[in-house]
């Protein structure tokens, strides 16, 4: 009798059969990303992130030098009020500067009376909380939990490794295992408030304080680290060597090593990957077989549904999804609809509001979403329902200063929200709208003519009719070849998207290739002429985008491009401005009053003068590069 066969998972084994994906190769291959979440890191990010992580490790070296001086008695106890008034400061300059939500004075003051009243209680527990144990025991304890707190804290990089309940339990308890020794209850009280604001508040306040002054961030950490190895030389001047030779190995070394071994990064994400469920079935299955799941729908209708203009965009499912389109200043008003889903049952709620927030949304930093818009009505207050209800809401003239924006790193997004607030799990139902930020510019805008080439073998000359354009617009322009000495196979002109994420070391910049559009095939000859019609209509375009919100920006750059018979590429790019258009203008001209049915009709328009023209000198020739033929690619400069 043969035994049945035992099940085993096969899906990455290779198999005697072909493949049976849908879509064929070309699908396939398609669908096949690399490097979708690999960050790369130049060498100044990866030095200043391990200014991040030694500036944890020497607080965390001078609070158990802190303690050996006062449990020996050589400091003064002065210092320690010193060290908490100093703690006290940062916490205040952490709230007032480094937190986006600003609280007011009573929710600091109840955080700090907390704070104090549970150091208070239990200082006496813990004076007497291992007296039995030997001195040596909790001194190797403190310092493996001080190390397994290392090990899990956040130092402002998104890592599976990173617990915060882990990091900050880990570190109290080495706090606590070393407060056990000491005598007096003062001193413990102080220590371990200091201790409490280190561990819960510490890795906030130093990620925060790196990225948003990073030059006091710098002087921060070379002061601690001079003031850390000079502690330790108190103690031992050969342990302060081999302190000041980790630094330098960490801060210097690590980073080139880093720097060296990030080029083997390579992830494969495709159509063969396993499916991630979302929820759990199981979780939702026993939140209703015990009474716990959701007794309520929520639904939000908008008012002028049905007249209301429809935009698809890409969704984070990478579906289109249908949104209402609005403008800026334009209000937002509708009704919500809560639908009880047993009839005749008493729904208790502590309250219904619904939010409109504008936000942005790093992609790399997906835990510190910033909203530069955030509205609030209250639509019923804490009480029951016991049958479906309407309830109106209305955001009149809402101010929308940016565009809605899907980019591969960074999303800006509208949304309205409504939480239903419950004692044991609230519920929350969200939409999405569409902001378009219209613009207008005058029509007299000035030309781009420029010339490029590779001295005695290239020389050309380009000219576009404007640098601004409007969404539906046509880039016309014409290329005159005044040299032409090398073999030229064919010639396309692309439009080349740039998305530019962060600022200083965490700037992050991604390129993509929009539109691209063959103009020549063949090899040209001295005194022609190639014409230039670009309809820019048909393409995915979004507008110019400058600083939004201090995050990102968005740039948009013509990029010619000739390939000779050896394959060798030569190139210039100069940067355009795209805006929005509106729909239909209502102006005509001459008419001050149909200027003012302009503006007052489509919400959210702005005017702008035209800037001042400016000469483009000649440019010298370039410098050929022998190797390749093509001169130093620069965006905004020659020809490469």
């Amino acid at each position: 009798m043969t035994s049945p066969t035992r099940w085993q998972k096969i899906l990455y084994r290779k198999q005697p059969f072909p493949d049976n994906y849908s879509g064929g190769d070309a699908q396939f291959l398609k669908e096949l990303r690399k490097n979708v979440s690999v960050v790369h890191y130049d060498y100044k990010s990866a030095v200043f992130g391990c200014m991040n992580f030694l500036t944890h490790l020497d607080m965390l070296t001078m609070y158990f030098v802190l303690f050996l001086n006062i449990l020996h008695s050589n400091w003064s106890p002065n210092i320690l009020y010193g060290v908490f008034t100093s703690t006290i400061v940062f916490y205040l300059f952490f709230c007032k500067f480094l937190t986006p939500n600003v609280a007011n004075g009573k929710e600091h003051a109840r955080t700090i009376v907390t704070l104090f009243l549970f150091a208070y209680a239990f200082t006496p527990v813990i004076r007497t909380l291992t007296t039995s144990i030997s001195t040596d025991t909790i001194y190797s304890t403190s310092i493996i939990t001080a190390i397994l707190s290392c090990f899990f804290h956040d130092y402002g990089v998104k890592a599976p490794v990173v617990s915060y309940p882990t990091s900050v339990s880990s570190g109290l308890s080495s706090a606590i295992f070393l407060l056990s020794r000491l005598e007096e209850d003062t001193p413990t009280l102080l220590l371990l408030v200091v201790a409490f604001t280190l561990h819960a508040y510490g890795a906030e306040f130093r990620n925060r304080l790196f990225h948003v002054y990073p030059s006091i961030s710098s002087i921060l950490f070379c002061a601690l680290s001079l003031f850390s190895i000079y502690c330790i030389s108190s103690f031992s001047v050969e342990l302060s060597v081999f302190w000041t030779l980790l630094h330098v190995f960490i801060l210097f070394v690590c980073p080139l090593i880093l720097i060296l071994k990030q080029t083997g990064k390579c992830t494969i994400h495709g159509p063969w990957d396993e499916a991630v469920p979302i929820k759990s079935i199981n979780r939702i299955r026993m939140a209703m077989l015990f009474g716990f799941g959701q007794s309520a729908d929520i639904q939000i209708r908008l008012s002028n549904e049905d007249t209301r203009k429809v935009i698809k965009s890409r969704g984070d499912d990478g579906n289109m999804h249908d949104n209402f389109l609005y403008y800026d200043g334009e209000s937002v008003t509708g009704t919500v609809q809560v639908n009880l889903k047993k009839a005749n049952h008493k729904f208790e709620h502590q309250g219904i509001r619904i939010e409109f927030i504008g936000q942005i949304e790093v992609y790399y930093d997906r835990g510190n979403q910033q909203d530069f818009i955030s509205l609030t009505r209250e639509l019923a207050r804490p009480g029951d329902l016991t049958q479906n209800a309407q309830f109106p809401f209305e955001f009149n003239n809402v101010e929308k200063p940016f565009e809605t924006y899907m980019g591969t790193n960074v999303k800006l997004r509208y949304f309205l929200r409504v939480t239903v607030i419950r004692r044991l799990t609230d519920l929350t139902k969200e939409i999405d709208l569409v902001v378009h930020a219209l613009s207008s510019y005058p029509d007299n805008d000035k030309s781009i003519k420029m010339e490029v080439g590779i001295e005695d073998c290239l020389h050309i000359e380009f000219e576009y009719n404007k640098n601004k354009y409007h969404l539906q617009d046509v880039i016309v322009g014409k290329i005159y070849f005044l040299l032409v000495r090398i073999k030229i196979k064919y010639m396309e002109i692309a439009i080349l998207k740039t998305e530019i994420v962060g600022s200083g070391p965490n700037t992050f910049k991604e390129s993509e290739t929009v539109a691209k559009f063959e103009i020549m095939d063949g090899a040209p000859v001295r005194g022609e002429s190639i014409p230039i019609r670009l309809f820019l209509a048909g393409y995915d375009l979004a507008p110019s985008m400058r600083d939004v919100g201090k995050k990102f920006s968005v740039k948009y750059f013509l990029n010619l491009v000739l390939i000779d018979e050896e394959d060798r590429r030569y190139f210039k790019q100069q940067e355009v401005t795209l805006w929005r258009k509106a729909d239909k203008v209502l102006r005509r001209p001459g008419s001050d009053e149909a200027e003012e049915e302009l503006q007052t009709s489509i919400p959210g328009t702005q005017k702008f003068t035209a800037p001042a023209p400016v000469e483009h000198p000649k440019p010298e020739s370039p410098r050929s590069d022998p190797k390749s033929g093509s001169t130093s690619p620069d965006d905004n400069s020659d020809s490469s």
